[in-house]
């Protein structure tokens, strides 16, 4: 078995757990495995809000990973292969803010 095709399917794995995380939070399950969330200081709106778009941010990050597995596994050009994570990171980073800003001033 060639070397791409083991890397292939442990992303296909890794992208399956990541999508069924998503659907937890959804449900507003597992929001106390994220980092510094605690669900009790927190109403039962908020927790359904953060869960919900948690959800939503989790399937978009699964499919920009996907891309940047498929970047790394096609080219060898560090160039690219470090814009593509650069773009999966600064989108991390906007939807943290995004998540902090809201929970602060939720109504």
């Amino acid at each position: 078995m060639n070397g791409k095709w083991l890397a292939g399917i442990v992303i296909a794995v890794a992208e399956l757990l990541i999508v069924v995380y998503g659907f937890f939070l959804r449900r507003g399950k597992g929001l106390s495995w994220l980092a510094g969330y605690d669900p009790k200081e927190y109403s039962k709106a908020q927790n359904q809000w953060a869960g919900r778009v948690t959800g939503n941010y989790m399937f978009i990050f699964a499919a920009s990973m996907l891309m940047l597995f498929w970047i790394t596994l096609t080219t060898r050009k560090i160039g690219l292969i470090l814009s593509a994570l650069l773009f999966v990171v600064l989108t991390m980073l906007i939807f943290l803010i995004y998540v902090n800003y809201k929970m602060d001033h939720f109504k």
